[in-house]
């Protein structure tokens, strides 16, 4: 079987190309415009696009993969944070990034720099932690992050017509300050804290939005972090799997049923709704008992019928 071909790879690969004699910034807004007007689908298949262009051998095409990445996330919108701070994306960061690792120490401070600007970008949004939590493993993996990125110029935009707005991506020092992560377990441990704490701030924050008019395109639904209770495999095409235990976002809560989810790979789909709870103190939660069945009527007694005297 072949695969289907990912629609952002030519695009991404003409703004990463090998034999651009400097950053193609033509090229990356074009990215940008083209994953902007898409959905979260397209926004994934950009990054998964870029994923790949990360893991070439060549340092120019690693060195414009992490501006293209930086570009999009100024550029694109939450559909594209999400799909990098995704399991997959930060899972090939750190890869690349841990020692002993095989990028120069130019490329090494880009991207460390590129990681501490997004952390203080993402700060405080609950679905972006995963950012933070992976410079927090490198940090403990001897990853060292001197000081913030200064690739991009202070307004992409400037000397570019034709495309749309494009915010500035200026560069700011800064040095993070992240527990350090000692295992797998206690890795998705402080996700979940971490997700939790920040929601609790989440119903204040909703009533202050909500009494400011805001522009129509500017109304988007509140995302919440949920945890799977039970596991649900997913049987039709627009259903999510998700396995008791996980941490994922609610896009749409507003159906009786079932819920509009995202797990940290960025994968979208429905899920039950009686299958995941906000309330993140839920450890081991009981299996709902079933309805005793009713017991049966007892049987009328049958009277038998009085014999008949014998004839003298």
């Amino acid at each position: 079987m072949f695969r289907s071909k990912n629609p952002c790879e030519d695009i991404v690969a003409k703004a990463t190309s090998p034999t651009n004699t400097d950053e193609n910034w033509v090229a990356i807004m074009q990215v940008c415009d083209e994953v902007a007007r898409g959905d979260a689908t397209l926004a994934t298949q950009a990054m998964q696009a870029i994923r790949l262009r990360l893991s070439s051998t060549n340092a120019r095409v690693v060195s414009q993969a992490l501006t293209l990445t930086n570009a999009c996330i100024e550029n694109v919108g939450h559909a594209f944070c999400l799909a990098v701070c995704s399991r997959e994306f930060m899972d090939e960061i750190t890869r690349i990034l841990k020692p002993p690792s095989k990028l120069d120490r130019k490329l090494q401070d880009k991207l460390t720099g590129f990681l501490l600007d997004w952390e203080k970008k993402f700060r405080g949004k609950p679905d972006l932690v995963l950012v933070s939590l992976t410079i927090g493993k490198l940090r403990e993996s001897g990853v060292e992050f001197a000081g913030s990125s200064s690739a991009a110029p202070a307004t992409v935009s400037q000397g570019f017509s034709g495309f749309s707005s494009t915010p500035a991506m200026q560069s700011s020092s800064m040095q993070a300050t992240t527990p350090a992560i000692k295992s797998e377990a206690e890795f998705q441990a402080d996700i979940e804290r971490a997700l939790a704490a920040s929601m609790a701030d989440a119903p204040a924050a909703a009533v202050s939005a909500q009494s400011q008019p805001q522009p129509q395109q500017q109304q988007q639904q509140q995302l919440k972090a949920a945890k799977v209770v039970y596991d649900f495999e997913a049987s039709e095409g627009n259903e999510l799997t998700v396995k008791s235990g996980a941490v994922i976002i609610i896009h749409d809560d507003s159906d009786a049923n079932w819920w509009k989810a995202q797990n940290q790979q960025g994968q979208q789909g429905y899920v039950p709704a009686s299958f995941v709870t906000f309330d993140f103190s839920v450890a081991h939660p009981q299996e709902p008992e079933p309805e005793p069945e009713p017991e049966p009527e007892p049987e009328p007694e049958v009277t038998p019928e009085p014999e008949p005297e014998p004839e003298p």
